[in-house]
């Protein structure tokens, strides 16, 4: 996105696109679990924003915000049917992908 782009008003306090890292570790475990049985492997991907810091002092604190919210949308959008998602920092994702063979 342009930075014209990422500094547009954005709502002050949008809800989340993901789920937090409370959720994530219940469908971990239960995922894991079901891989235990014989169903297939689990994998877990960490996913970070690098650089944060720098860009809210450049652009500001919404421009960071906005980026965020993109980079979650598009986490989001590759998921598969049975994969999941959080945020699990301030500038981190974490990605569960289960039943993998």
């Amino acid at each position: 996105a342009a930075v014209g782009e990422m500094l547009r008003p954005v709502d002050p306090c949008p809800p989340p696109l993901l789920p937090g890292r409370a959720r994530l570790l219940e469908q971990a475990a239960h995922e894991l679990a079901v891989a235990e049985r014989g169903h297939g492997a689990v994998a877990l991907v960490a996913l970070r924003l690098e650089q944060l810091g720098e860009l809210e002092q450049a652009l500001g604190r919404a421009a960071v915000d906005t980026l965020r919210r993109d980079a979650a949308r598009r986490v989001h959008a590759a998921l598969g049917p049975y994969d999941g998602a959080g945020e699990v920092g301030a500038d981190s994702f974490a990605v569960l992908l289960p039943g993998l063979d």
